[in-house]
């Protein structure tokens, strides 16, 4: 069972003479950039980040506290278990639900999938703890630290490095996005002569009631002069897109899944779940009023309305 409480230093040593165990120490702070916090972290060192200025919450976390892998039939389960497993007898130093510790990563959509290629670093379900993890909720903040120790000095130890940290990001430089790199050369590894088939292809079985809605799309490798840096393309889609979804996942130095999403898929608040049918789209409006417009003509397109009607039907 999970433990949350201002530690009394005499009852967290008692526990860890025991085994070792999840601690994780948090403080407030000064609300900062969450690009910025990442830039501190040192070279080579893993990263996550969320945030959409509409929600409430969004965090930003480095370096790994914990790993959870799982690529069985079973994987949903085992990370579970892998999970309950990690936070049976945490210890966790926290004033606020919002600073509590997060795992951050995410399911292949098939079960059997095989990471190759460009998801080589990417498991079939895969999960991190950072090591260093900031939190923000409306105007507030929070720092906490994570980390498996075995005896009562290392908490110690992971509270002073919790105090230097938090003292370190009282000035943080600003990331932007003016450091871009040069695209050299755009490929797509699918031919247009079989990308155009797979559409003529599509037509037909629609046409003859074997297929009701597909979605076709196809990859283009980009090559840079330069390393992308994620940072800096998080921040140019901060500036671009702000209402979007930005998010990043970098389970190995140099690996990274990082974008900006219009929509959020799935939310959960307590026990219940919450998710959109959403097809269609269109142009935005220079007014609101323009915006309205638009809108009334995609609500009465009875092409937009059958398709959303379909992705009703398959939630």
């Amino acid at each position: 069972m999970m433990k949350i409480f201002n530690m009394n230093p005499k009852y967290a040593s008692d526990v860890l003479e025991t085994a070792g165990h999840l601690v994780s120490l948090s403080r407030p702070v000064a609300p900062v950039n969450l690009l910025a916090f990442l830039q501190i972290a040192p070279a080579a060192t893993r990263r996550v980040y969320w945030e959409n200025r509409q929600l409430d919450l969004a965090f930003a976390g480095f370096g790994i506290a914990a790993e959870i892998f799982a690529s069985d039939a079973d994987r949903f389960a085992t990370v579970t278990r892998e999970i309950q497993a990690l936070f049976a007898d945490a210890i966790i130093e926290s004033s606020d639900a919002a600073a509590l510790p997060r795992l951050f990563g995410g399911f292949a959509f098939q079960p059997d999938f095989q990471p190759t290629g460009i998801w080589q670093a990417f498991p079939n379900a895969y999960f991190m703890l950072p090591r260093y993890q900031i939190s923000h909720r409306g105007d507030h903040a929070w720092l906490t630290i994570n980390g498996c120790v075995s005896a009562s000095h290392e908490v110690e130890q992971l509270r002073a490095e919790l105090t230097d940290l938090a003292q370190r990001i009282q000035t943080l430089p600003t990331v932007t996005s003016q450091h871009r790199s040069a695209t050299s050369q755009l490929s797509y590894p699918l031919e247009q002569a079989a990308w155009n088939k797979q559409i003529t292809d599509a037509t037909t079985r629609m046409k003859a009631g074997e297929l009701e809605k597909v979605v076709l799309s196809r990859t283009c490798d980009v090559t840079f002069d330069t390393p992308v840096n994620p940072l800096n393309a998080l921040a140019r889609l901060q500036e671009r897109y702000p209402d979007t979804y930005r998010f990043l996942l970098e389970p190995l130095p140099g690996q990274a899944f990082f974008g900006a999403t219009p929509e959020l898929l799935v939310s959960i608040k307590g026990r219940n779940l919450f998710t959109g049918a959403l097809a269609g789209s269109i142009k935005r409006g220079t007014t609101e009023n323009e915006d309205d417009q638009y809108a009334a003509q995609l609500f009465q397109n009875p092409k937009e309305r059958h398709e959303h009607h379909l992705v009703v039907i398959a939630l």
